[in-house]
C-alpha cells in the first residue's frame, strides 16, 4: 500500500490518498528487482498518473510511506496422497487412488472412467488406460482452474470438482468447478486437504494451524445406484456427499449435524 499526500491549491492542507496493488506470487526462482518493478513500482506509478489526470488539480506533495505485505503462498493443486477424512471415508462413497506422485488428478479421473472391479485404490489398475485420455500440455500437480483446459483436450469428457469447508465441526460441500455441459463420460471429484481449520465459531489464531504445509488431493465420488422397496434409483452427487459425511444431513445446501 502506497500512502501519498495531495493538495489542490498551494498552501492548502494536504489530503491523504492510498493506492494498492494486486497480490502476486514470489517464487524461489524470481528475480526480486524485476518482480518489484513489474508488480509494485509500475502499477503504482500508473495509478498515480491516472489519479492526477482524472481529478484535475490534485498535485502530489509527498510520499508518506510504502507498506509491502508478504504472506505464505499455497497454490491450490492436487498433489501426493492424502487419506479421506474419517466421517467421509467410513461411508465408502469415494475412491481414493493411492499414489506417491503428483498425478492424483490423472489416476482419479481414470478410476472414474474405467472403474476397477477389484482393488480400486491401486494405481496399477489404471496405468493401462493412461493413454486413452489426452493429458497434453497439462501441468501436474493439477490446479482446478485448469479443468476447462482438460475438457477442451477431451471433448467427450466432463468433470465437476467439489471441496469441503469445515465450520463448527460441520463439513459444508462447496462446488469448486462445475462443467457447463455434463457429457456421457463424466467424473465427479472431491478435492480434499491434509488438514482443515474450523472457520466457524470462535476466532482462531496461528496456533490452530499445523506447521506442515497445506496440501490437496483428488478423490472420485462414485455414482451410486440404490434400491428402495425393489425400485432402483440413482443417488444425486449432492446426496452422495451427504451420505459420505453421515450422520450428517443436508440442510439448505449445507451439511448439518443430525439430532436424535
Amino acid at each position: 500500500m502506497l500512502i501519498c499526500e495531495f493538495s489542490i491549491l498551494h498552501g492548502d492542507a494536504p489530503d491523504t490518498k492510498s493506492f494498492n496493488t494486486k497480490n502476486a506470487p514470489i517464487l524461489p526462482t524470481a528475480d526480486l528487482d524485476s518482480w518489484f518493478i513489474e508488480y509494485i513500482k509500475e502499477p503504482l506509478l500508473r495509478d498515480l498518473e491516472e489519479f492526477q489526470e482524472k481529478d484535475s488539480g490534485w498535485t502530489l506533495q509527498a510520499v508518506s510511506h510504502l507498506t509491502l505485505n508478504i504472506n505464505k503462498y499455497n497454490p491450490i493443486r492436487g498433489s501426493g496422497h492424502i487419506e479421506i477424512p474419517g466421517p467421509i471415508a467410513r461411508r465408502q462413497a469415494c475412491i481414493n487412488v493411492q499414489s506417491d506422485d503428483e498425478m492424483c488428478f490423472k489416476w482419479v479421473v481414470l478410476s472414474g472412467l474405467y472403474p476397477a472391479n477389484e482393488n480400486p485404490r491401486r494405481k496399477t489398475k489404471y496405468v493401462e488406460h493412461e493413454n486413452k485420455v489426452n493429458w497434453s500440455g497439462l501441468d501436474f500437480p493439477f490446479k482446478p482452474k485448469d479443468a476447462p483446459k482438460f475438457e477442451r483436450l477431451n471433448p467427450d469428457i466432463s468433470v465437476n470438482i467439489y471441496s469441503l469447508e469445515k465450520r463448527q465441526d460441520i463439513f459444508n460441500v462447496l462446488p469448486y468447478y462445475v462443467s457447463k455441459t455434463e457429457k456421457a463420460r463424466h467424473v465427479d471429484l472431491l478435492l480434499i486437504q491434509n488438514y482443515y481449520v474450523d472457520e466457524g465459531g470462535e476466532e482462531y489464531d496461528d496456533d490452530d494451524v499445523p506447521a506442515e504445509p497445506l496440501r490437496f488431493h483428488y478423490v472420485w465420488i462414485k455414482k451410486h445406484v440404490g434400491t428402495h422397496r425393489g425400485t432402483s434409483f440413482e443417488i444425486s452427487q449432492e446426496e452422495i456427499l451427504v451420505q459420505t459425511v453421515s450422520p450428517l444431513l443436508l440442510v439448505r445446501g449445507q451439511i448439518g449435524s443430525s439430532q436424535n
